[in-house]
């Protein structure tokens, strides 16, 4: 049986964006304080990188739950159709028979990637248990002679 899992963001990313936010409200403060008119921008993109933060720490990366998997603003795969777990190039790919989903190793909490896999492995040996992958229809392999 395969647990509730609950994957947040990599700490690291998300403690940088909190420091690049403090930092550029800062100096749009100090541009404000000496008279300079264009602090604005500067204003938009503290804005924009402590929201980052406060979403990151607010929202999971990755969820398991009893329906399935969901990716944060990605595609949700119910575990029973999953066809293919597999790790190729640093990412964590999940498959099914319409969906994918890809997990960034780079993206998650350090501390979670174990967990997700030993998931990986759980759901490799649950289908292939199950042999749920099956050949496509009209598929023809032709030989090769030498």
């Amino acid at each position: 049986m395969i647990q509730e899992i609950k994957i947040k963001y990599n700490q690291k990313q998300t403690n940088i964006d909190l420091i690049v936010g403090v930092i550029c409200a800062a100096v749009s403060l100090g541009s404000w304080l000496y008279g300079a008119s264009k602090f604005y921008f500067i204003l938009a993109v503290s804005l924009v990188y402590l929201g980052s933060y406060l979403y990151k720490k607010k929202r999971n990366y990755f969820e398991v739950r009893h329906s399935g998997l969901k990716k944060d603003l990605g595609a949700t795969i119910p575990i029973s159709e999953i066809v293919q777990a597999k790790i190729f190039a640093g990412e964590y790919i999940f498959k099914s028979g319409k969906n994918k989903i890809i997990l960034n190793r780079n993206m998650m909490d350090k501390e979670s990637i174990p967990v997700v896999e030993k998931l990986i492995s759980d759901i490799q040996n649950k289908t292939s248990s199950n042999s749920r992958l099956k050949p496509l229809p009209g598929l023809q392999f032709n030989r090769v002679y030498n």
